[in-house]
């Protein structure tokens, strides 16, 4: 459901996949949404309508929907209705040799499962988030019938699967007790590190890249601040509005930092209201993506936000993109959660248990008052990236993975990445 050119959550990871297949060899079609996420609306001049175009190889058809501005559940249940409604009549197996099945998008992974098993190819489900823990977990109200019925969903679409690919060893038990007999193999999501490090290395060392950093701070109204910035999706699973008693704390603490949320989202709005008249608090658009990467070497440190129900339902994709800014991070998480587990791996960065506010204004003090520490973290997380979150490594490990699929429907994952 969601490609390039989108910029946040998987789309950027399908997108990758679809390119280094067709770059082995592989006609690779997509069948998308027109682009919406993370701000819940198509950009301007982009028509609800049927597209077919050809982007770095693949071959790309993106279907009209319906696109919520403020998903509720009943609304999300519609919005990825009408995109299985419109995208079953182009997911074309005749010519096929393998369906690959990308979620979040829980009616994306049914239809590719689906028709599937009626053409008798085999399905491999990349699970990027669980949606049943999803709905239960990121308050959308996913308890009891509701719960019940996207439960079996998915774990008809992990059951009709011959494998099932997830980010995070914490979302293996969830697979494999809604399928016991489906192998799950860990891949986790790669750093896209060319895109991340700033191109300005060189025979001056660091001098260009603090130029460009001081050049940004100035542009945006952060010099003499030290900046805390998040960015990404502003939704339900972050709880961003969740975090203003803890903002309230920080000002009358730390005056002089500067918390900046850069993106968009469903729930934006209720960042935005949450936070009216904190003097510490500022709320941007997203960035051009070229900007990006200096915009997190630009911030002092870089944080992570999710709902305190938040455990294993996803990991935040913009670590990955995080790890590789030489900033620390700050994790305002669950310490059970996935992201914590994922932190503790890395080691990049400080945890903070939510609706915590004095321990989230002593995790700032920590790092205003300690550059070393904040060195130590940033450089651990940048040799994390480059140890383990290579994008080479992983698409080359999904590759070997989807040809054992195709050599083997009932392929072990002993033999997997």
């Amino acid at each position: 459901m969601y490609y390039r050119p989108e910029t946040t959550g998987s789309a950027p990871y399908t997108a990758d996949l679809a390119e280094h297949l067709a770059v082995m060899g592989a006609h690779v079609r997509v069948v998308a949404a027109q682009p919406h996420y993370p701000a819940w609306r198509r950009p301007e001049g982009v028509p609800n309508a049927l597209t077919v175009s050809y982007e770095d190889g693949v071959e790309v058809v993106r279907v009209p929907g319906y696109v919520p501005r403020r998903p509720t559940l009943l609304r999300r249940a519609l919005y990825e209705l009408a995109y299985v409604l419109a995208a079953r009549f182009h997911v074309r197996a005749d010519d096929a040799d393998l369906v690959l099945a990308c979620t979040p998008s829980l009616f994306a992974g049914w239809l590719g499962a689906r028709v599937a098993a009626k053409s008798g190819l085999p399905c491999m489900t990349v699970a990027q988030d669980l949606i049943t823990s999803a709905a239960q977990q990121s308050g959308m109200g996913g308890a009891g019938r509701v719960g019940r019925v996207l439960s079996a969903i998915e774990a008809r679409t992990f059951r009709r699967s011959v494998h099932v690919t997830v980010p995070s060893a914490a979302f293996v038990p969830v697979v494999q007790r809604l399928a016991p007999d489906t192998p799950v193999t860990v891949v986790p999501n790669w750093s896209r590190i060319a895109d991340t490090v700033p191109e300005d290395a060189g025979p001056e060392g660091d001098a260009p890249r603090r130029v460009a950093r001081e050049a940004l701070r100035q542009r945006l109204g952060w010099q003499g601040r030290l900046v805390i910035a998040h960015t990404g999706n502003m939704g339900l699973k972050q709880g961003l509005e969740d975090l203003a008693p803890a903002l309230r704390h920080l000002a009358r603490a730390t005056p002089e930092a500067l918390v900046s949320f850069v993106g968009e989202g469903s729930r934006r709005f209720a960042l935005e209201a949450a936070t009216a008249g904190l003097g510490n608090v500022e709320i941007r658009d997203p960035v051009p993506a070229e900007e990006y990467p200096l915009l997190l070497n630009a911030a002092d440190a870089l944080l992570v936000h999710e709902r305190s129900t938040v455990r294993d339902m996803s990991l935040p994709s913009k670590l990955t993109s995080y790890f590789t800014a030489g900033r620390p991070v700050l994790a305002v998480v669950r310490d059970d959660s996935a992201t914590a587990a994922e932190l503790a791996r890395s080691g990049a960065g400080l945890l903070v248990e939510p609706l915590d506010p004095a321990a989230f204004t002593d995790r700032v003090a920590a790092l205003r008052g300690d550059p070393d520490l904040c060195a130590r973290l940033g450089a651990a997380g940048t040799a994390y990236a480059r140890r383990h979150l290579h994008p080479t490594a992983a698409l080359d490990g999904l590759s070997r993975l989807l040809e054992a699929v195709l050599r083997d429907s009932t392929y072990s994952r002993e033999a997997g990445v």
